[in-house]
């Protein structure tokens, strides 16, 4: 994660990300890494892209039982559509992640302006086994 924020700083040099990572001492399972990695990626690029946003905040904090990740910008907004818009599939393809992994995905507006992603996934091995 720090790694994607690095990059996306020095590509980006007018945007300003702000982070706060408390992942504890355990390790994440490697499917449960890769979706938050995933979904931090896709929140960067759609807060970016899509609400062209200037300011961008990334928490991910995990404890024995869950992991959250919640990335908010200042953008633009929602379209009226809301997210779940034909021809826009990465935001699809995570939440479809996220449910196989138990967990729960929200998109909402942000107050006063932008955009919030929030997931929210267990760190039992049960839930992190792939169907």
């Amino acid at each position: 994660l720090n790694d994607l924020v690095e990059r996306t700083r020095r590509s980006q040099p007018g945007v300003s990300i702000d982070t706060d990572f408390d992942l504890g001492d355990a390790p994440l399972p490697a499917e449960l890494a890769l979706t938050l990695y995933r979904a931090a990626q896709e929140g960067i690029t759609n807060a970016l892209r899509h609400g062209q946003a200037q300011q961008v905040r990334l928490s991910v904090h995990c404890d024995a039982n869950e992991v959250t990740l919640e990335l908010a910008d200042e953008g633009i907004g929602l379209p009226a559509g809301g997210w779940r818009r034909p021809g826009h599939y990465g935001l699809r393809w995570l939440a479809e992640r996220v449910e196989t992994l138990k967990g729960e995905l929200r998109v909402e507006a942000n107050t006063p302006r932008g955009v919030r992603l929030f997931i929210r996934m267990p760190t039992t091995t049960a839930a992190v086994s792939t169907p």
